[in-house]
């Protein structure tokens, strides 16, 4: 199989099976050059880049995102090491992606790299948000003692609430919510903030129990 781009004719070595396997990879995979042109991408990177082509600068056809650390270009520190190098790319539309580029084993000059490609949004996004939700679990009980002693108890539970609220908003992007508290003596789930729910929702009877209810 050839690849053109507008300089040069890079004919493809890997044989078919080689290449259909590399297709079915739920990862991106890209051979790259020396001086950073694609040469080959299998199927997966060309569904989340449409647009790229074969001849296309790297971190141009992944829209020139944003290296996240100290970093300031993975595949150059492969190219120069000659060693196999790990990074991580912020995109545009905010998908953290991971870059693993590693020189071609027989070549004896590193020329060309196989880099692959991982989306991690999924796992960045719930480290995001478990240390919002930790910083969140500190800012409701960050209260100085001359704010706690001017309030009665009523404007306390207010003030939770609010928090509560604000947080669970930002945090879980929810509009519907609904806290009780335990009563211990009777196993009734006593009513403390609801958010989003009607007033006949609110006010239902509901027992800490996997029965009655």
């Amino acid at each position: 199989m050839q690849i053109r781009d507008e300089s040069v004719t890079y004919v493809s070595e890997l044989g078919t099976e080689s290449e259909q396997v590399l297709h079915c990879l739920p990862e991106g995979v890209a051979l790259v050059g020396s001086d950073l042109a694609i040469h080959w991408a299998n199927a997966c990177l060309r569904r989340w880049f449409p647009k790229l082509d074969s001849g296309d600068n790297f971190y141009a056809a992944l829209g020139n995102p944003d290296f996240l650390g100290a970093d300031a270009c993975p595949l150059q520190i492969a190219l120069d090491t000659g060693s196999a190098h790990n990074s991580t790319l912020q995109t545009a539309d905010g998908k953290y992606l991971q870059i693993h580029a590693s020189p071609l084993a027989e070549e004896i000059a590193t020329s060309r790299l196989v880099v692959m490609v991982s989306d991690i949004s999924v796992e960045i996004h719930q480290q995001q948000k478990m240390t919002l939700i930790h910083q969140a679990g500190n800012q409701l009980t960050d209260l100085k003692p001359s704010e706690i002693f001017a309030m009665d108890v009523e404007q306390r539970i207010d003030l939770l609430k609010d928090n509560i609220r604000h947080f669970l908003h930002i945090l879980m992007s929810v509009d519907v919510v609904e806290i009780r508290l335990l009563e211990q003596s009777t196993g009734n789930l006593i009513p403390l903030l609801a958010v989003g729910l009607d007033q006949t929702a609110a006010d239902r009877r509901l027992m800490a129990s996997s029965h009655g209810n």
